[in-house]
């Protein structure tokens, strides 16, 4: 068996056509979904990348694991995904855009080949980086990359690849066919797109032209990482890797695009930043085309799913603390109540007060969401409370926090206890001043 991970760095799931979006920016990934299965109601456990990773490689939430936000690593007493499948004959190798988040945050772990940002295709940890280096390194060179590693993979030879593409984050310059491409051809497609956008709460009309030329940058990098993809795959024909393979794809967090009058990501637990496209394609054909809408599921299921897929569960055992996920597997199989979990849980930390900020309140104390199908309850160390139908409102618009509600009671005791319950007593590990560095180049910690 041969596993592929695939995470795509600020991916919003309702920017793939497969999740709704009009244009056609992701016809890959689509294909792939169609073929394959859906998980509609998926959700990270953060909006910031190191966070994110590592929940979905520990199957822990950050209040356990302690990677709290970017700047912090993962203590090597932690179990992680790549670990647990090398103890399986699994190889392991992983192919990062950026040096500044996973080496560094002890997300290395269980890596038998790991390659990382450089300019000369090698992992350069040991050389001191110059002021105009590349932030990080776009989709084609990472593919190309994993490419020249399987020339020395076998058809027979199990292992787990983890590809992480960074493109769709800013700072974004797609290649310019892909906006070419994207760009409507008359002003009736322009006119349609520009209301499907409002609909989605995603244009603000005081400042729309910019922030369509904005969305326009960010459907780009999509369409680029889509068109990367796609060539990795057939690469993977070409070897005859592909028998018995099975891709999965999701992202580590999504992206404000003005929604909550927020561009980017970290600062917010809305599910614009929350809600990530999760698409397992079995090479077989194994449950193509099933679509999964009627459960929420987190990115802590993951290391469960694929150990249920080895057969290796009980290698989830070997985690310090008491794991999170659930196996996807019964969902998959159409044994509903195989997957008993109700909620999906997030915590977004303290974040370091950048000048230009505009939304004060969210750089304050901590915050915590739990949701279900229908509601969510957002937990304010500082700040008021909110609460949201998303039935009747999935853009969170309106807080209905002063309504009378049982079940925002509920939600609110509830995620109470897992606070109370999940809280490490560790202390977190900061990065070292290097990779500070690079995550402040990268946009964060201002």
């Amino acid at each position: 068996m041969r596993i592929v991970l695939v995470v795509v760095d600020t991916l919003r799931a309702d920017h793939l056509g497969s999740y709704g979006y009009r244009r056609p920016v992701s016809p890959f990934l689509d294909s792939l979904a169609e073929r394959g299965v859906v998980f509609r109601r998926a959700y990270a456990q953060s909006s910031t990348t190191q966070p994110s990773h590592a929940s979905l490689f520990t199957s822990l939430y950050p209040l356990q694991h302690n990677v709290h936000r970017n700047g912090y690593r993962l203590d090597e007493s932690y179990v992680t995904l790549a670990e647990l499948l090398a103890r399986q004959g699994f190889a392991t190798a992983a192919f990062t855009s950026t040096d500044a988040h996973f080496d560094w945050g002890g997300l290395r772990q269980g890596f038998d080949h790991y390659d990382e940002l450089a300019e000369d295709g090698s992992t350069k940890r040991d050389t001191k980086r110059k002021p105009d280096d590349k932030l990080y390194r776009p989709a084609n060179e990472t593919v190309d990359s994993a490419i020249q590693w399987l020339d020395d993979v076998s058809p027979d030879e199990r292992f787990f690849l983890w590809v992480h593409l960074f493109d769709p984050h800013g700072p974004r310059q797609p290649p310019a066919e892909h906006l070419q491409r994207l760009w409507p051809k008359n002003v009736a497609e322009r006119l349609a797109h520009i209301e499907f956008l409002k609909t989605e709460h995603q244009l603000d009309t005081s400042r729309n032209g910019a922030l369509r030329r904005q969305i326009l940058l960010y459907d780009g990098e999509i369409a680029f990482v889509d068109a990367e993809l796609a060539r990795l795959y057939s690469e993977f024909e070409r070897r005859g890797l592909d028998n018995g393979a099975l891709w999965v794809v999701t992202a580590d967090h999504g992206e404000g695009l003005e929604n909550h009058g927020w561009f980017g990501h970290s600062k917010q637990l809305y599910n614009v930043q929350l809600h990530v496209p999760l698409i397992f394609h079995f090479d077989s054909g194994l449950y193509a085309g099933k679509v999964i809408a009627d459960r929420v599921v987190e990115h802590v299921d993951l290391t469960p799913t694929l150990m249920d897929l080895v057969k290796a569960e009980n290698a989830l055992e070997e985690q310090i603390l008491p794991i999170q996920g659930q196996s996807l597997m019964p969902l998959m199989r159409g044994i509903g109540e195989g997957y008993t979990k109700r909620y999906a849980f997030a915590q977004r930390s303290l974040y370091p007060k950048r000048r230009k900020l505009r939304i004060e309140a969210m750089t304050k104390g901590q915050n915590y969401a739990l949701q279900t199908l229908d509601a969510k309850y957002f937990l304010y160390t500082e700040g008021d409370d909110e609460f949201y139908d998303l039935t009747r409102d999935p853009y969170e618009t309106r807080n209905r926090i002063d309504r009378a509600s049982k079940e925002k009671d509920e939600l609110r005791t509830t995620l109470e206890e897992w606070i109370d319950r999940l809280r490490s007593e560790r202390a977190p590990l900061p990065v070292d001043s290097e990779a500070i560095e690079r995550l402040r180049a990268l946009g964060y910690l201002q």
